[in-house]
This record gives structure tokens, C-alpha cells and sequence, in this order.
């Protein structure tokens, strides 16, 4: 049984460490070979303050640069890969940036196809028999306002896991109810990666990011069908 459908979905790249905003022109692209000679009207390029940079591409990805991090985001699954490839290919050039850690973020919009499955999923994830324990007037409510009662459910939780490899980090699961009505809910994987070198990162993503997105899906699929299943 299929007990959801992914409606919207994005991948991102996230570096914290020392940055300097204004290096992040498309002109410093091009000229490094990073990205072709493209027209200037293919993208939008600003400069808010000495801080902050952002180049939107006309495909939906963008990069944000501040003096403290990095984020490289797109919304098209068919560019996951490309997203590894512009980060690999600036820090070939600037190797001696100074970066503590690395994210490998996704982000994953679901709606449930039956109300049923989304009720169990919030509240096996989430048991609503100590709440209304502690709270006295919330069974006051069982059988008298029936309506009033089921807004008590998962609104957001987060999971804390190791990582599933030999790096130093974690990884965190997120999940968060977008819209009760419409049964669409929110699952954010952050992986999370210490980094000692401008090497982690490209050796890491080189070997890590389309299985962490793969491993991102697989965990929430996994979960879903668990929770359905009783296990």
C-alpha cells in the first residue's frame, strides 16, 4: 500500500567556517573554469552588504554566502548531483579556507494518501496517553468535544542518530506537520559532517552525497512502512 505522495522536494550544501562574500562573483566563476561563460541575464547576482552574497541560477539553484557560511540549495532532484560538483570544484581553488563543518541537507514534502495512515503515523511517532495524563481537562474533552481533542498530535520532532560511517558528526531527522487538512508533512535529514580541511570535504562529498540522499529516503520509507505495519 502506497501511504504517500512526495508533492516538493530540495537538497542543499551547507559549510560553516570563514568566508569572504565578495570572491563569489559570477566573474570569479568563469574565470576558474567553475561555471561556462555564460550570459550575465542567465543569473542574478547581488551584494546586499560586504556580508552577504547570492547568485540565483536560472534553474532553480542558488548560492548564499555570508562571512560565517555557505549554501548551496536547489529544488530540482535532477541537479542533487551538480550541487556536489560547484562545491568540489571551489574549494579545488580555495583550499585553504578555513571550514568546521559540513551539512548534507534534505528536505522532503509528503502528503498522506489516507487519513488514517497520517493519524497512526503522528501517533505512534508521537503517543498521546502521558499528555493526557498530565493534562486533566484534555480528557474532559474525549467524548464531549471530539473535534477539540484530536488537535492534540505530533506538530515536530527531531531524532538524534550516529552517523552511518566512519566521519565525525551526526545525523538528525526532522519531522514536521505542514498542513493538518491537507495531511502534508515535512522530512528534513541533516547529515551532519566535522571538518578539518577543504580534502574532507571534497573526499566526503565524492563519496557521500547521493548516498546520503538515497539513505535520507530509504530511512523515511523504512519508518512510514514500519509505523503502518506495527513494528
Amino acid at each position: 500500500m502506497k501511504y504517500f505522495e512526495s508533492i516538493k522536494e530540495d537538497a542543499s550544501i551547507v559549510l560553516i567556517g570563514e568566508f569572504n562574500p565578495e570572491i563569489f562573483h559570477p566573474e570569479w566563476f568563469i574565470r576558474n573554469g567553475i561555471i561556462p561563460d555564460l550570459d550575465y541575464t542567465a543569473l542574478t547576482y547581488e551584494i546586499i552588504s560586504n556580508g552577504f552574497s547570492k547568485i540565483e541560477f536560472t534553474d532553480n539553484k542558488s548560492l548564499i554566502v555570508t562571512t560565517k557560511k555557505l549554501v548551496y540549495k536547489s529544488d530540482k532532484p535532477t541537479d542533487y548531483y551538480h550541487l556536489k560538483d560547484l562545491i568540489t570544484s571551489i574549494f579545488n581553488e580555495l583550499d585553504g579556507t578555513n571550514i568546521t563543518a559540513m551539512g548534507m541537507n534534505f528536505d522532503w514534502h509528503l502528503k498522506f494518501t489516507d487519513k488514517d495512515s497520517w493519524k497512526n503515523f503522528g501517533h505512534v511517532l508521537a503517543p498521546r496517553e502521558c499528555w493526557i495524563e498530565s493534562i486533566p481537562y484534555l480528557k474532559t474533552l474525549q467524548g464531549s468535544d471530539d473535534e477539540k481533542f484530536e488537535m492534540l498530535g505530533l506538530s515536530d520532532l527531531t531524532m538524534h542518530s550516529p552517523r552511518n560511517d566512519d566521519n565525525h558528526g551526526h545525523i538528525r531527522h526532522s519531522i514536521e506537520a505542514l498542513d493538518l487538512k491537507r495531511m502534508i508533512l515535512s522530512y528534513r535529514f541533516n547529515s551532519h559532517v566535522v571538518i578539518n580541511s577543504t580534502t574532507d570535504i571534497i573526499k566526503i562529498l565524492n563519496d557521500s552525497w547521493d548516498e546520503s540522499r538515497d539513505f535520507a529516503k530509504e530511512t523515511f520509507t523504512n519508518l512510514i512502512s514500519n509505523v503502518n505495519n506495527g513494528e
